[in-house]
């Protein structure tokens, strides 16, 4: 199913005890970057200009998913979104483990989304949520762009029988241009989710890497389409 945003008061939150979002997306980002780093990596997936590949961690296994869109990161950054920076995630993914994308609160530097995982895998992996923080940036200092996107806390959706609750531990996005094509970007995802509950462990890897997977076709699909410029 395709995602969509909820309506809901997106007005930021005044409690003092509020985590540092902005901390947060500063210090995921540079986790990720050195992560990216490492030479560990094992490649699982190789396929249509889509590699993917994964390294363990002391939180669980880390995927990273390695494609080129022909777009610049400014503009693919777009891709990436729920809705800030007039973001066109929802509108162009048709197949998705995302059922829904609720915005709990939204400022100029970030982002609270609710995100409601659909049931997977013919039932083995029933509906879990997540609550993400997105934090962004169109034009870093290497002319690049990011958007992450890791799990926090938050008092609105504090953690419930059900849905599961499944924890984002590296979520990113990071696009860098092409060398000698800056209207080309090389984009690198990262994940590292914990699914919550007792699932085998081949069921939850098989369910990321193919969601990533479907994600970087369908982004590929969409900028060839220049989607971008009719939304």
């Amino acid at each position: 199913m395709a995602e969509g945003n909820s309506p809901a008061d997106t007005t930021p939150s005044t409690d003092a005890s509020a985590p540092d979002y902005s901390k947060i997306i500063a210090d995921h980002r540079e986790e990720l970057l050195t992560a990216m780093k490492a030479t560990d990596w094992v490649e699982t997936k190789n396929k249509d200009g889509i590699k993917i590949t994964y390294r363990m961690t002391d939180k669980g296994k880390m995927f990273r998913c390695e494609f080129e869109i022909d777009a610049s990161p400014k503009v693919g950054i777009r891709y990436t979104s729920p809705g800030p920076l007039n973001g066109i995630r929802e509108k162009f993914v048709k197949k998705s483990p995302m059922k829904s994308v609720e915005i709990i609160e939204e400022t100029e530097k970030y982002c609270i989304a609710r995100e409601v995982i659909a049931s997977a895998m013919m039932g083995l992996i029933s509906e879990r949520d997540m609550i993400c923080v997105y934090g962004w940036d169109t034009e870093t200092e290497d002319k690049g762009a990011y958007m992450m996107h890791p799990s926090v806390e938050h008092s609105k959706y504090p953690p419930k029988d059900k849905p599961v609750r499944a924890i984002k531990h590296a979520g990113g996005h990071i696009l860098s241009p092409v060398e000698g094509n800056p209207d080309k970007s090389k984009v690198t995802a990262i994940f590292l989710v914990n699914m919550g509950g007792m699932l085998p462990v081949s069921v939850v890897d098989s369910f990321q890497t193919g969601a990533m997977f479907d994600n970087a076709t369908q982004w590929k699909a969409a900028v060839v389409k220049k989607f971008h410029e009719s939304n």
